[in-house]
């Protein structure tokens, strides 16, 4: 079954594993280091929100069908896939305040839920509030699991 941000069960279960991921974890796949990651899906979740405005780019990945696969059925590849700049803009800074950040913003994405206003995804373009309660539960699986939590 799809998991969304937007069910209380996941939001809850991915706060919990948030609140478990050390600064000292060791990656399972990709390049990034804990404080790396979160500060990404700061990044990921400011954009998402409207926090921080991006403009979408040109690239295959808008299209819908492909969007759907990716956000939908294909499974992400582990450590093989670039993000866009946007979402390297945050350097880390103190553990606890970029935890604590994170978990905050995470907190606003799930109680802004599936009708609430979403911003663009620089790479994905415009995706339906439903859609995104699915992306972001994938996204912060996917680096939650390259942690092993």
């Amino acid at each position: 079954m799809k998991r969304s941000l937007f069910d209380v069960g996941s939001y809850e279960e991915i706060d919990a594993r948030l609140a478990r991921l050390e600064r000292t974890a060791q990656a399972r796949f990709g390049t990034m280091n804990p404080s790396a990651m979160v500060c990404h899906l700061i990044d990921a979740l400011e954009i998402a929100l409207g926090i921080t405005p991006t403009q979408p780019r040109r690239s295959w990945l808008p299209k819908p069908l492909v969007r759907w696969l990716v956000i939908h059925a294909v499974p992400w590849p582990k450590g093989k896939a670039k993000t866009v700049p946007e979402m390297l803009r945050t350097q880390p800074s103190e553990w606890d305040t970029d935890i604590a950040r994170l978990r905050s913003l995470l907190k606003d994405a799930a109680e802004r839920g599936a009708a609430g206003l979403w911003s663009p995804d620089p790479a994905f373009g415009r995706i339906s509030g439903r859609d995104y309660g699915y992306f972001l539960y994938k996204h912060f699986d996917h680096h939650l699991q390259q942690f092993g939590v």
